[in-house]
């Protein structure tokens, strides 16, 4: 039962970067260059136009130039893929997908993020997403895949791109597997116990945010007109 999600600056922010950046990309994979920034800076400028939504628009050509200068020269970009679609039956957890944003050459997987403030290193190594991304690759081809990272445009006072790249553990894949493990069984549970209801409500997710912060621009919080009854509220009752 998915709500669409509500743009706001932060997700459309991202969006337009993911954008330009996919666009360098494929300039640099066929040409073996960077040819033309007008490319990159209108596919940003068609996620801005298509969400409606207040982006200062020169901070996302600054990350987009970031890119080009301090991250294509890092990586080999032969044979890449951008926004590969993984599709695939998983036993035990049934239909699998995922998106990520970069498949290099050699397997590494990588994906674009925008965030406040950088990533830790220790929590990157532990990552449930890049720990399902390569068991997910593994399923779909077969091969072992090796490294898994992050590039993320940090937004501080002198924002940067954190490339935080690191090999795949049988520790990490164990973390994923648990965690996937654990998602399949409350969907099922779910499932079961919504089976006769005749509006369905949630049994297995029980607990809230991990801050009230993450309320602020949820499309179920009952601020912006969903139903959700474990938004954090202040005083006042505003969520």
């Amino acid at each position: 039962h998915r709500l669409p999600v509500s743009p706001t600056e932060r997700l459309t922010f991202g969006s337009a970067v993911d954008a330009g950046v996919e666009a360098v990309i494929v300039q640099q994979r066929a040409y073996g260059a960077v040819t033309d920034m007008r490319i990159a800076y209108s596919a940003a400028a068609q996620v801005i136009l298509r969400d409606d939504t207040a982006v200062v628009f020169g901070d996302v050509e600054t990350a987009i130039l970031a890119f080009v200068d301090d991250v294509i020269p890092k990586y080999d970009w032969v044979l890449c893929s951008t926004q590969h679609a993984i599709a695939i039956e998983v036993p035990g957890w049934g239909p699998v997908s995922g998106h990520p944003d970069i498949i290099l050459h050699d397997g590494t997987v990588l994906d674009v993020k925008t965030a406040a403030k950088q990533k830790n290193a220790d929590a990157v190594a532990m990552s449930v997403e890049l720990g399902f991304y390569a068991l997910a690759r593994e399923v779909e081809t077969g091969l072992l895949v090796a490294r898994v990272g992050y590039l993320v445009w940090v937004r501080v006072k002198k924002p940067y791109w954190q490339q935080l790249v690191v090999p795949v553990t049988e520790r990490m894949l164990a973390h994923a597997r648990v965690t996937a493990d654990g998602y399949t069984r409350a969907r099922k549970a779910d499932a079961a116990l919504n089976a006769k209801a005749e509006t369905p409500i949630n049994w297995a997710f029980n607990g809230g945010p991990k801050f009230p912060g993450l309320c602020g621009d949820c499309e179920y919080a009952p601020g912006n007109g969903g139903p959700c009854e474990m938004a954090v509220e202040d005083s006042d009752g505003e969520v």
